[in-house]
Formats: structure tokens, C-alpha cells, sequence
């Protein structure tokens, strides 16, 4: 399934949208349309540069990663990444293990995006 310019412009308005929302104008924001291996969106965030990098795949193979609910929705979910990722960077720093830190930041992603 192919990921078209207008779902990525959907997907672009509707993370600005949400992170103007959340109040998150320190971050500069950059979006790319390009292929992501067994993902349909992710973002990385350089906390201490306040740089955010937001992708939209191009493409979803059939049936490899069940779950498109539409780019509003992929949006919505990488905004609210952005917003816990100060608590994500700085329970980096404590004595917590990383996969423990990333599987309560998921959870607690999914439950903002429910209630949102």
C-alpha cells in the first residue's frame, strides 16, 4: 500500500496541529516522506538541540505491521512522543533499565492517545 503526498500532508498537519496543542514551539521540527522498515511513522528527538525529526513511510508491505489507522492518527501518536521525551531523556540518566523506561513510554503513549 502506497503512503501518498496527501497523506503525508495530512500527517504534517495534523502533528503541527497536535504539538501546538501541547505547547511544543522550543522544538524545531523537520518531516520526511521515505521508507521506514516495519513502521508506518517514528521521530527522533535530540532533547538538548530541541530537534525533532518526524517520518512518514512511503509504502506499507500488505499485511507485515497490522494497525494503519490513517496518518491523523500516526500523527497524533508521534506529537505525543515528543511530548513525554523530556521524560523519557531523563530517566535515561537514572539507574533504570532501558527497556523497562521504553516499554512504560509506549504504554503511557497509548493511554494519552486513547483519551485524545
Amino acid at each position: 500500500m502506497k503512503i501518498t503526498k496527501v497523506d503525508f500532508e495530512k500527517f504534517v498537519k495534523a502533528f503541527k496541529f497536535w504539538a501546538a496543542k501541547f505547547g511544543l514551539n522550543e522544538y524545531k521540527i523537520i518531516f520526511y516522506h521515505e521508507p521506514i522498515e516495519n513502521n508506518y511513522a517514528q521521530i527522533r528527538i535530540n532533547e538538548k538541540g530541541k530537534l525533532a525529526e518526524v517520518r512518514l513511510t512511503t509504502e506499507i508491505n500488505e499485511g507485515a505491521i497490522p494497525g494503519w489507522r490513517g496518518p491523523e492518527i500516526h500523527a497524533k501518536h508521534e506529537a505525543i512522543h515528543l511530548l513525554t521525551n523530556k521524560l523519557k531523556d531523563m530517566n535515561y540518566r537514572r539507574f533504570i533499565s532501558e527497556d523497562e523506561i521504553e516499554q512504560e513510554w509506549e504504554a503511557l503513549v497509548r493511554k494519552l492517545e486513547k483519551l485524545l
